[in-house]
């Protein structure tokens, strides 16, 4: 869209304004040069045909529904602040990818299927629906009437648990929801929609933002619909290698986020000894904000803006004892509750530690106020942020990653067989990755593992040019 050169667009709400105004008129934030930060094209690494000019753009996602601040975070595709620029360029994933999800490509889905025809006609008759096949029941009447347990979830009515979560949400969050609890009744297990209902029940019973949690939960749980069968084997072999790669990027993501936000901050509560149960619900909407603006990174959960900042911890400014942290955040533990690492479950923080789970960048506030710290104008609340950035991006390298996807994927046959079609492609066309490649090998897991030596060693470089090629790893990223 092209903006008349006396207008500008907040970079929060994306609404336009005339240049008069210094601040938006619908949110207040500042217009760019005199409140928000903007990256500089004439720096050097950014300049046009720079090489290293891509590893630090973000965002670039599919879109689709939602809030249309966060939505402008993932969508722009945009250079990152200086602060960030080591984080960015770090991750070796494509920034499109980063910036989509499971839920995000399930919602593309289910709108796509309602527009072909037979979209359910209300919430009620598929919430009742939804009951009976989860509990096997044979009337409607039943459904609206029977109450249960759902072991560590909720207990109650399903039905009315259901209708009261739906009537708290967006009117897009209603018809999202609508087909997602729809799509896994006629598609999904009875553990699917049992578990679906149980999330939708405790929703009902708590805040706003476990509303939301179950929403997003419950989209999560449909499974997008694979790919079109190409003619070409070679398109078909990369289109099954990016969906799965796809779905083991949104699970290192929101391992990442337990590992470098949630456990952490956990363990800074412990050690202050709050009891605070707020940081799964809470604590990661301010994270998952600071992190979309930021970074420009979508999970498959998406933040509620407008809640209340807590459960949040300035664990990374005051030093736990005895390394207890980097015992945390060391590649073993990855994804891991802080209580399962042995080191970890007595831990002790400096006195001056602040005994609150309200402060972060800020003390209290919203999650939309920490994601416009992150792209404001303060420097020093951007540096603040940057420690954070980098250890999450850490999890991202190609050093890291890509080992893990690859031994992911060839955990499947049928994958397997597809990059092993991928590698016959490169040496068909007289490519060599290295002195070593003779073009010989057809066998792609012999081809990245070096197993002549007494230590099996990963060929990262080989593996870079491989997933390069799949359109996973970013174009310009060199070893």
């Amino acid at each position: 869209m092209l903006i008349d050169a006396g207008m500008w667009t907040c970079a929060s709400c994306t609404l336009v304004n005339p240049v008069a105004r210094d601040a938006c008129d619908a949110c207040g934030t500042s217009q760019p040069g005199s409140g928000i930060a903007v990256a500089s094209p004439r720096s050097p690494e950014l300049q046009r045909g720079s090489r290293h000019e891509g590893l630090f753009y973000i965002g670039g996602g599919c879109g689709g529904q939602g809030d249309a601040r966060f939505l402008r975070w993932v969508t722009e595709h945009r250079a990152a602040l200086p602060e960030y620029r080591d984080a960015v360029s770090s991750i070796c994933v494509r920034p499109e990818l980063m910036a989509e999800s499971r839920t995000s490509h399930v919602a593309e889905m289910l709108m796509a299927r309602s527009s072909s025809g037979g979209a359910p006609s209300s919430f009620d008759g598929v919430a009742q629906a939804a009951v009976q096949k989860a509990w096997g029941l044979r009337s409607a009447s039943s459904a609206k009437s029977f109450t249960c347990n759902i072991p560590g979830l909720a207990d109650g009515s399903p039905f009315s648990g259901a209708q009261q979560t739906y009537r708290s949400l967006e009117e897009w969050q209603r018809k999202l929801l609508t087909l997602a609890l729809h799509y896994l009744t006629t598609a999904g297990s009875t553990d699917d929609v049992q578990m679906a209902l149980g999330m939708l029940l405790r929703g009902a019973k708590e805040c706003h933002s476990r509303k939301a949690w179950a929403f997003y939960n419950v989209i999560a749980r449909c499974k997008p619909q694979q790919s079109q069968i190409s003619h070409d084997p070679l398109t078909t072999a990369r289109a099954r290698i990016m969906e799965a790669a796809a779905d083991f990027l949104d699970d290192e993501k929101d391992a990442a986020l337990d590992t470098y936000f949630l456990e952490p901050s956990w363990m800074y509560l412990a050690a202050v000894n709050d009891g605070n149960p707020d940081v799964n619900v809470h604590g990661a909407n301010t994270y998952l904000a600071a992190l979309a603006a930021a970074l420009g990174v979508r999970f498959s959960r998406e933040p509620f803006l407008e809640d209340e900042s807590k459960g949040v911890a300035p664990f990374l400014e005051h030093k736990f004892e005895s390394g207890v942290l980097e015992q945390l955040q060391k590649p073993e533990n990855f994804g891991k509750s802080w209580q399962a690492v042995r080191e970890c479950r007595n831990p002790r923080i400096s006195r001056s530690a602040p005994r609150c789970a309200h402060k972060w960048l800020r003390d209290g506030g919203r999650p939309i106020d920490a994601a416009n710290m992150a792209i404001g104008s303060d420097s020093r609340l951007r540096s603040k942020l940057r420690p954070y950035l980098e250890a999450f991006a850490s999890a991202f390298t190609a050093q890291r990653l890509l080992p893990r996807l690859f031994n992911r994927l060839v955990q499947s046959d049928e994958l397997t067989a597809a990059l092993n079609v991928e590698l016959r492609s490169f040496h068909h066309e007289g490519l060599r990755t290295d002195a070593d490649d003779d073009g010989s090998e057809t066998d792609c897991r012999y081809f990245l593992w070096n197993l002549d030596e007494a230590q099996p060693t990963f060929r990262l470089s080989r593996a870079v040019t491989l997933f390069q090629r799949v359109g996973f790893v970013k174009q310009e990223l060199e070893l």
